[in-house]
Protein backbone atom coordinates (compact mmCIF):
# COMPACT_ATOMS: atom_id res chain seq x y z
CA UNK A 1 0.00 0.00 0.00
CA UNK A 2 1.08 3.37 -0.72
CA UNK A 3 -0.48 5.45 1.99
CA UNK A 4 -0.10 3.26 5.01
CA UNK A 5 -1.41 4.81 8.02
CA UNK A 6 -2.94 3.18 11.12
CA UNK A 7 -6.34 4.24 10.97
CA UNK A 8 -6.58 2.10 7.60
CA UNK A 9 -5.25 -0.86 9.13
CA UNK A 10 -7.65 -0.53 12.36
CA UNK A 11 -10.70 -0.18 9.88
CA UNK A 12 -9.70 -3.20 8.11
CA UNK A 13 -9.31 -4.99 11.68
CA UNK A 14 -12.76 -4.39 12.23
CA UNK A 15 -13.75 -5.49 8.50
CA UNK A 16 -12.10 -8.80 9.19
CA UNK A 17 -13.62 -8.89 12.47
CA UNK A 18 -16.89 -8.96 11.30
CA UNK A 19 -16.44 -11.13 8.43
CA UNK A 20 -15.09 -13.70 11.21
CA UNK A 21 -11.44 -13.29 9.79
CA UNK A 22 -9.81 -12.80 12.78
CA UNK A 23 -6.52 -14.14 11.86
CA UNK A 24 -6.64 -11.24 9.20
CA UNK A 25 -8.28 -8.85 11.76
CA UNK A 26 -5.40 -9.57 14.50
CA UNK A 27 -2.80 -8.88 11.44
CA UNK A 28 -4.13 -5.62 10.79
CA UNK A 29 -4.49 -4.03 14.34
CA UNK A 30 -1.04 -5.19 14.88
CA UNK A 31 0.18 -3.40 11.76
CA UNK A 32 -1.85 -0.34 13.11
CA UNK A 33 0.01 -0.34 15.94
CA UNK A 34 3.37 -0.91 14.22
CA UNK A 35 3.19 2.13 12.41
CA UNK A 36 2.09 3.75 15.13
CA UNK A 37 2.26 3.14 18.61
CA UNK A 38 0.95 6.15 20.00
CA UNK A 39 -2.61 5.41 17.75
CA UNK A 40 -4.82 3.97 20.54
CA UNK A 41 -8.24 1.98 18.57
CA UNK A 42 -6.11 -0.74 17.66
CA UNK A 43 -5.22 -1.65 21.26
CA UNK A 44 -8.11 -2.03 22.53
CA UNK A 45 -9.69 -3.91 19.56
CA UNK A 46 -7.08 -6.32 20.01
CA UNK A 47 -7.85 -6.70 23.39
CA UNK A 48 -11.53 -6.98 22.55
CA UNK A 49 -10.63 -9.96 19.82
CA UNK A 50 -8.06 -11.52 22.39
CA UNK A 51 -11.27 -11.78 25.24
CA UNK A 52 -13.57 -12.98 22.65
CA UNK A 53 -11.28 -15.70 21.84
CA UNK A 54 -10.70 -16.72 25.43
CA UNK A 55 -7.16 -15.41 25.59
CA UNK A 56 -7.82 -13.24 28.46
CA UNK A 57 -3.86 -12.94 29.31
CA UNK A 58 -3.12 -10.87 26.07
CA UNK A 59 -6.90 -8.96 26.67
CA UNK A 60 -4.90 -8.06 29.55
CA UNK A 61 -1.73 -6.51 27.81
CA UNK A 62 -3.52 -4.60 25.18
CA UNK A 63 -5.61 -2.92 27.70
CA UNK A 64 -3.25 -1.86 30.05
CA UNK A 65 -0.59 -0.79 26.97
CA UNK A 66 -3.65 1.43 26.00
CA UNK A 67 -4.24 2.30 29.70
CA UNK A 68 0.09 3.35 30.00
CA UNK A 69 -0.67 5.33 26.68
CA UNK A 70 -3.92 7.42 27.44
CA UNK A 71 -3.44 10.91 27.88
CA UNK A 72 -4.93 12.61 31.23
CA UNK A 73 -8.39 13.52 28.86
CA UNK A 74 -8.64 10.56 27.23
CA UNK A 75 -12.80 9.63 27.39
CA UNK A 76 -11.93 6.35 27.29
CA UNK A 77 -9.78 6.02 30.15
CA UNK A 78 -13.05 5.00 32.61
CA UNK A 79 -13.88 2.40 30.08
CA UNK A 80 -10.73 0.92 29.88
CA UNK A 81 -10.55 1.52 33.28
CA UNK A 82 -13.68 -0.78 34.33
CA UNK A 83 -12.61 -3.46 31.45
CA UNK A 84 -9.24 -3.78 33.20
CA UNK A 85 -10.64 -4.37 36.82
CA UNK A 86 -13.17 -6.41 35.24
CA UNK A 87 -10.53 -9.11 33.31
CA UNK A 88 -7.62 -8.27 36.50
CA UNK A 89 -8.84 -7.47 39.24
CA UNK A 90 -5.33 -7.23 40.52
CA UNK A 91 -5.54 -3.84 38.30
CA UNK A 92 -6.63 -1.56 40.98
CA UNK A 93 -4.26 -2.56 43.52
CA UNK A 94 -1.45 -1.68 41.19
CA UNK A 95 -3.00 1.87 40.57
CA UNK A 96 -3.02 2.36 44.26
CA UNK A 97 0.50 1.38 44.59
CA UNK A 98 1.30 3.93 41.88
CA UNK A 99 -0.82 6.69 43.88
CA UNK A 100 -2.62 6.53 40.90
CA UNK A 101 -6.59 7.25 42.01
CA UNK A 102 -9.57 4.31 40.89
Amino acid sequence: MGNETPIVYNDLGVTYEQLDLLDKAEESYLKAIQLDENYLAPYTNLAYLYESQGDIAKAIIYLRERFQRAKENDPWIPKIRQELHRLDPTFNQSLIQKGIRT
